[in-house]
């Protein structure tokens, strides 16, 4: 009988250790934004010259990822 109830009481230790384990898994909804080479330094332009550059944003979250405005800084 003391085995029984010994191995009941590890099952539900257990039991409940992957519960909670799988909980702490669980995240918010939230965007993530990957950019593989977020800097990017342009080489000595005349003033009054346009230059580009084009960045590659990946969106690895669970919800919408949102850009309301880029800035050059």
């Amino acid at each position: 009988m003391k085995i029984k109830s010994a191995l009941r009481a590890v099952f539900w230790l257990l039991a409940i250790l992957v519960l909670f384990d799988d909980l702490s898994d669980a995240r918010p909804p939230a965007p993530i934004a990957e950019i593989d080479h977020p800097v990017f330094q342009f080489e000595p332009v005349i003033a009054g010259q346009e230059v580009t550059h084009g960045f590659m944003i990946r969106n690895t979250g669970n919800t919408e990822l949102h850009i309301p405005g880029v800035y050059s800084g």
